[in-house]
């Protein structure tokens, strides 16, 4: 998981921020001074001209007036507020060279309209012209703005890229070189499985599916005066009965000696509801089924056809723990039926389809 940013890095965004905001209030403070001295070149070069030619009102007398330069391209180039003020400049400037002079055919409002009627233009083209200029500013600011929150957030990510790789380099460090995991831990955990006391069975069982599988679930059914029993110590009772689908699974499992998958088509039904693998547990290879070994669920790194080794090998340590454990007398016990041609398993295989198939649920089976 992702650290939260800590109060100098939360100190540090905000600084940054508050940085781009005065970048951005410079930028434009800077673009409208430099409008402004680009205003008073082009007016300075057009009033030299005006001095240097002869006459008075020399450009005035020019159509269009040459003051239409500035005002346009200043209203393009920064919008409408640069614009009024060139439009403003240029109208004290045409002041100030002289207006054309009154013909005698004109009264004082046909003279006004003449001479005002080009300053007019100028503020208007100034609003006009600046007032789209403006909307495309806004626009470009909107979008530099942008690209500076998605330039924040890239390397944002990729800082916090950059963190989890370190962290999962040493994670991965860690679990090369711990023990648990290994193989070497594995091999102890069947080791002690198969030397495991009564007592820690259970215990010795759930290290060695941690070892083997991970943080998987699993259940143990025993066989214990000839009914399977519920033996896994996260269960409420350990004495309680087994379902019917579970004692399909076991009588199936006892008369196949490799593990039943949810990988094999043909036992993917009968494990619906029981889990992920299935094995019985055997006193040896050839020996008499001693219980049943459910692989509840299991990691998804986990999960694979190559997994079914790992739960044969620990119900066969478990096995031969448990035969270890078994009185002497017991062994001939449970290969009596088998003698007789009608094994435990096989005798209660009918018994179990058909109560499947009237009632299923949790029913005990006497075998």
């Amino acid at each position: 998981m992702i650290a939260a940013q800590s109060p100098r890095e939360a100190l540090t965004a905000g600084a940054s921020e508050q940085g781009a905001s005065v970048r951005t209030w410079l930028t434009r403070r800077l673009s409208g001074v430099r409008g402004k001295y680009e205003a008073c070149f082009l007016f300075l070069l057009l009033m030299i001209i005006e001095w240097i030619i002869p006459g008075p009102a020399s450009l005035a007398q020019i159509a269009p007036h040459p003051f239409w330069i500035p005002v346009v391209l200043l209203s393009v180039q920064y919008g409408s507020g640069t614009g009024l003020v060139v439009a403003a400049l240029a109208a004290g400037l045409s002041w100030a060279a002289g207006w054309p002079a009154q013909t005698s055919q004109e009264d004082f409002y046909t003279y006004s309209l003449r001479v005002w009627r080009e300053p007019v233009l100028w503020i208007l083209c100034a609003i006009v012209i600046g007032g789209l200029r403006n909307r495309q500013i806004r626009e470009r600011l909107a979008l530099e703005e942008r690209l500076r929150i998605t330039e924040e957030q890239r390397d944002t990510i990729a800082g916090f890229c950059n963190e989890l790789q370190e962290h999962a380099a040493v994670h991965e460090r860690r679990a090369a070189t711990a023990r648990s995991g290994s193989l070497e831990a594995g091999l102890a955990s069947l080791q002690q499985l198969r030397e495991a006391a009564e007592a820690e069975l259970t215990q010795a069982l759930h290290a060695a599916v941690q070892a083997w599988l991970g943080q998987a679930r699993w259940s143990y059914f025993p066989l214990e005066e000839g009914e399977l029993r519920h033996a896994h110590s996260e269960r409420a009772r350990l004495d309680a009965c087994f379902p019917v689908r579970t004692a399909l699974v076991y009588a199936v499992a006892c008369h196949r000696p490799r593990v039943l998958s949810v990988f094999d088509e043909s036992e993917a039904s009968l494990l619906d509801g029981v889990g992920v693998f299935a094995a019985s547990v055997r006193a040896g290879e050839n020996g008499a089924c001693l219980g049943l070994f459910v692989l509840e669920t299991i990691p998804a790194d986990r999960l694979d056809p190559a997994s079914a080794v790992a739960v044969a090998a620990i119900a066969g340590a478990l096995g031969e723990a448990v035969d270890r454990m078994r009185p002497s007398g017991a062994e001939s016990a449970s290969r009596r039926p088998a003698e007789t041609g009608f094994p435990v398993e096989a005798a209660c295989l009918p018994h179990l389809v058909a109560g499947l198939a009237v009632e299923p649920g949790e029913v005990p089976c006497s075998l």
